[in-house]
């Protein structure tokens, strides 16, 4: 059992100041039956220094009382009060064996201490009520009222190097699986009445020294400060996931949500709070990737991995100033007669130290450091500046398909940087076109809307990249500005091998020209694919069956 040091001080402060106090009373009756006895003579010097100290002793026990209120608080009180009491009832006694007006003072001394002493304690409990209020208001979650961000660090503060350190602590990052569904059929208000069930099952689960808190959105975290083994924490994992998928009624009807779980430990798996989070994430992370609905815990394998990342991500921050990035450019051909109908921009880094780098691992990233908003800037610059190179050896001039990541599309500096780099490098909106994927049409469509008006009232085409991949959705091709759609590759790869694939292709060619819009398709690597698609009518390919991405120099 954990005992609170500073509980152990207060203890001992407060038997002391109850020994003085108690000396103090009893030791007046002592007096009264030794002057009264004959041991001590009245008019010794003796008994007149004991009168003396009787004469204050009520301020000395005014002041010990409020001492035990201000270090014990509600213990500290009810001393006080009991002793206080007692020395007034003792008073009284001698007062009526002795007949001595002078004692009579003591019963005010006791009375003056307990009233004192009351008025503090009330005051005292007023400011701690107030404070708990503040506190509840600064570390709690308005939603749950859990323990919020603030107060899991400080927690996990508190255990690694405060108070209450302990030699071992465990987290559990909890990241609901499936939750978006819950919001995006029912509304967020049910969102939200879904979250407390979830929290209130799992409650059931939790023992009083554990602390659970809402990291944000769907994301808790569980601090374990004392278990036996990691078959323990596995079990409460379990019992979590458990909790989180316990049905939720809505109308009649059952919604299931699970959650994934990561574990990390203390100081195993780290030594400071940023390690453990991260750490735990990525647990959480890989539990997603095996199937979700599980735990998992940290381990060397992902140490390895998350290094790896941290080094990524350093050597990220300094690719443009150390010249690592570079542009390749793919053409891209009308299927009808295989003209050439412009270039796709293809950003590729080549680390030193890393090695190559391929953009799907670099991107995301990228994208999750916030260092894609200066990288997208530089690849619009160099391929622009390339673009211009080459373009006058065309007629008629060539389209440059750059791609705009979700993070940079939603950057409010981004048509500024657009026309920044237009300006700088004389290249004509009307030859540009931007590819965008459907992410960023999914927080918030009005708003992707009105920046794609803008983009297109800049005379930059716009195409809807990776189709059918993500949250595809015919709202969005209906309703925002796009002109040209992109067949993802992955679709390309097994048009003749899934039937379903076929046929789903097919379909997407004929509903995007209903919607007067072109239609790429990129990936293509053999004969057969581009035949079957020449026979369905898409309008434009891509692929290494036509040409490799290639540099500048080449094209």
């Amino acid at each position: 059992m954990n005992v609170n040091k500073k509980s152990i001080d207060n203890l001992g402060i407060l038997i002391c100041l109850i020994i003085i106090h108690s000396v103090l009373i009893f030791s007046r009756p002592v007096l009264y039956f030794a002057v009264n006895r004959g041991y001590i003579n009245s008019a010794s010097p003796l008994a007149g220094m004991m009168n003396f100290l009787f004469s204050i002793t009520g301020i000395i026990q005014t002041f010990i009382s409020i001492l035990l209120v201000l270090k014990c608080r509600k213990a500290g009180f009810g001393a006080q009060f009991c002793i206080n009491s007692l020395s007034g009832l003792l008073i009284i006694w001698i007062y009526i064996r002795s007949r001595d007006v002078t004692v009579a003072a003591g019963i005010a001394g006791s009375v003056l201490a307990i009233i004192i002493s009351g008025i503090l304690y009330q005051q005292m409990s007023s400011i701690r009520a107030d404070i708990a209020e503040l506190d509840r208001i600064t570390f709690s979650d308005d939603l749950t009222g859990l323990a919020n961000r603030k107060k899991i660090v400080s927690v996990m503060s508190n255990l690694i190097g405060g108070e209450e350190a302990v030699p071992d602590f465990a987290i559990l990052f909890v990241d609901m699986d499936n939750f978006k569904i819950i919001n995006d059929s029912l509304g967020h208000q049910i969102g939200d009445i879904f979250l407390n069930e979830a929290v209130h099952n799992t409650r059931l689960f939790l023992e009083d020294s554990m602390t659970f808190g809402r990291m944000g959105g769907d994301e808790f975290l569980i601090i374990v400060p004392y278990f036996q083994s990691t078959e323990e924490l596995f079990t409460l994992g379990k019992s979590v996931n458990k909790a989180v998928a316990t049905p939720f009624l809505y109308k009649s009807r059952n919604y299931v949500v699970t959650c994934s779980i990561g574990v990390a430990r203390y100081p195993n798996d780290g030594t400071c709070i940023s390690d453990l989070l991260r750490c735990a994430d990525m647990a959480m992370y890989q539990s997603k990737i095996h199937g979700r609905n599980r735990t998992m815990f940290f381990n060397d394998n992902m140490r390895f991995q998350l290094e790896k990342k941290v080094q990524m991500e350093h050597e990220l921050h300094n690719v443009i100033e150390n010249r690592e990035l570079y542009v390749e450019f793919q053409p891209q051909f009308f299927l009808e007669d295989r003209h050439l109908r412009g270039f796709e921009a293809l950003t590729r880094w080549d680390s030193p130290i890393l090695g190559k780098i391929p953009p799907a691992t670099f991107i995301p990233l990228a994208e999750e450091n916030g260092d894609i908003i200066t990288i997208g800037k530089w690849v619009m610059l160099q391929s622009f500046t390339d673009y211009m190179k080459i373009c006058s050896a065309y007629d008629p001039a060539p389209v440059l398909a750059v791609n705009i990541s979700v993070v940079q599309f939603r950057d409010p500096s981004f048509l500024e940087d657009v026309k920044e780099v237009l300006n700088m490098t004389g290249m004509k909106p009307e030859n540009l076109e931007f590819e965008i994927t459907e992410s960023v049409c999914i927080t918030s469509p009005e708003a992707a809307k009105k920046k794609l008006d803008e983009i297109h009232a800049l005379g930059i085409k716009i195409a809807l990249d990776d189709f059918g991949t993500g949250y595809s959705s015919l709202s969005y091709l209906r309703s925002l500005p796009f002109d040209i759609l992109k067949v993802d590759k992955s679709f390309i790869d097994t048009i003749l091998s899934v039937p379903e694939h076929e046929n789903l292709v097919k379909t997407i060619i004929e509903m995007s020209h209903q919607l007067n819009m072109q239609v790429i398709a990129e990936g293509i690597e053999q004969e057969k694919q581009m035949l079957y698609l020449k026979k369905n009518g898409c309008d434009i390919v891509q692929g290494n069956y036509f040409s490799k991405p290639v540099p500048v120099f080449a094209l």
